[in-house]
């Protein structure tokens, strides 16, 4: 095997390692953190034990978990009841909607 077969062959490698490492991203992983709602003061934390905490005009915690399909889903107590939300997540989106089919969208906050 001659330099220039080498070299090819390891610039193939890098290139594969590379692709595989951006595909290891995941929903779960990519919602852990501090999110902050666009133009809003509102923020929410998720963690890794499946809770998370919303802070904003009024505080509340509930639960979250990651469906089948990719999808978040929110569960939080409010007077009583219990609101679920889905969503959608991205590296640095988050995307909720509620029952009435209202759309937050939030930043990650580094």
């Amino acid at each position: 095997m001659n330099q220039r077969s080498v070299d090819h062959y390891l610039r193939m490698a890098v290139v594969f390692c590379i692709v595989l490492a951006a595909g290891c991203s995941s929903p779960k992983k990519d919602v852990l953190g501090k999110w902050k709602e666009h133009g809003k003061s509102e923020t929410l934390e998720f963690f890794q034990d499946g809770k998370i905490a919303i802070a904003g005009s009024v505080s509340v915690t509930g639960t979250w978990l990651v469906l089948d399909d990719g999808r978040l889903k929110v569960e939080v107590g409010m007077l009583g009841m219990t609101q679920t939300l889905t969503g959608t997540v991205g590296r640095d989106e988050l995307t909720l909607i509620g029952p009435r089919a209202d759309t937050s969208r939030y930043d990650k906050i580094p």
